[in-house]
Protein backbone atom coordinates (compact mmCIF):
# COMPACT_ATOMS: atom_id res chain seq x y z
CA UNK A 1 0.00 0.00 0.00
CA UNK A 2 2.74 2.37 1.31
CA UNK A 3 5.68 3.35 -0.76
CA UNK A 4 9.04 5.04 -1.20
CA UNK A 5 8.42 6.51 2.72
CA UNK A 6 10.70 9.11 3.44
CA UNK A 7 10.66 11.83 6.27
CA UNK A 8 9.93 15.58 6.50
CA UNK A 9 11.88 17.58 9.06
CA UNK A 10 11.36 21.02 9.87
CA UNK A 11 14.64 22.74 8.34
CA UNK A 12 15.36 25.43 11.25
CA UNK A 13 14.92 23.26 13.88
CA UNK A 14 15.43 19.60 12.06
CA UNK A 15 12.16 18.22 14.28
CA UNK A 16 10.41 15.39 12.28
CA UNK A 17 7.13 16.75 11.44
CA UNK A 18 6.21 14.18 8.53
CA UNK A 19 6.16 11.83 5.71
CA UNK A 20 6.18 11.91 2.29
CA UNK A 21 5.09 8.57 0.60
CA UNK A 22 3.23 6.73 -2.50
CA UNK A 23 -0.06 5.51 -1.26
CA UNK A 24 -2.17 3.08 -3.69
CA UNK A 25 0.12 4.89 -6.41
CA UNK A 26 -0.32 8.75 -5.48
CA UNK A 27 1.71 10.93 -3.90
CA UNK A 28 1.04 11.63 0.08
CA UNK A 29 1.78 13.87 3.08
CA UNK A 30 1.09 12.76 6.07
CA UNK A 31 1.80 15.32 8.83
CA UNK A 32 3.58 13.60 12.22
CA UNK A 33 -0.04 13.64 13.99
CA UNK A 34 -1.60 10.70 16.31
CA UNK A 35 -4.86 11.68 15.27
CA UNK A 36 -4.89 11.46 11.28
CA UNK A 37 -5.92 8.14 10.02
CA UNK A 38 -3.08 8.26 7.70
CA UNK A 39 -0.69 8.51 10.00
CA UNK A 40 -1.84 5.54 12.08
CA UNK A 41 -1.41 3.50 8.47
CA UNK A 42 2.07 4.44 8.39
CA UNK A 43 2.39 3.21 12.07
CA UNK A 44 0.58 -0.31 11.02
CA UNK A 45 2.76 -0.50 7.95
CA UNK A 46 6.11 -0.31 9.57
CA UNK A 47 4.69 -2.79 13.04
CA UNK A 48 3.72 -4.98 9.98
CA UNK A 49 7.32 -4.34 7.43
CA UNK A 50 9.69 -2.72 8.95
CA UNK A 51 11.45 -0.18 6.98
CA UNK A 52 11.14 -2.80 3.15
CA UNK A 53 9.10 0.05 2.66
CA UNK A 54 11.13 3.13 3.17
CA UNK A 55 12.88 4.96 0.21
CA UNK A 56 16.88 3.85 0.06
CA UNK A 57 18.59 5.27 2.64
CA UNK A 58 15.63 6.17 4.86
CA UNK A 59 15.80 5.86 9.04
CA UNK A 60 13.42 6.05 11.23
CA UNK A 61 13.27 9.17 13.32
CA UNK A 62 13.26 8.99 17.19
CA UNK A 63 9.76 10.63 17.88
CA UNK A 64 8.20 8.09 14.80
CA UNK A 65 9.76 5.27 16.19
CA UNK A 66 8.15 5.91 19.94
CA UNK A 67 4.75 6.36 17.94
CA UNK A 68 5.51 2.82 16.29
CA UNK A 69 6.64 1.48 20.07
CA UNK A 70 3.36 2.68 22.17
CA UNK A 71 1.16 1.14 19.55
CA UNK A 72 2.79 -2.10 19.39
CA UNK A 73 2.36 -2.32 23.28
Amino acid sequence: MFENISMNYHYSENTFVGISCYKNGLPYLIPNDLDNADYQEILDEIIANGTTNFKTGETIPTALQQDVDNKKA
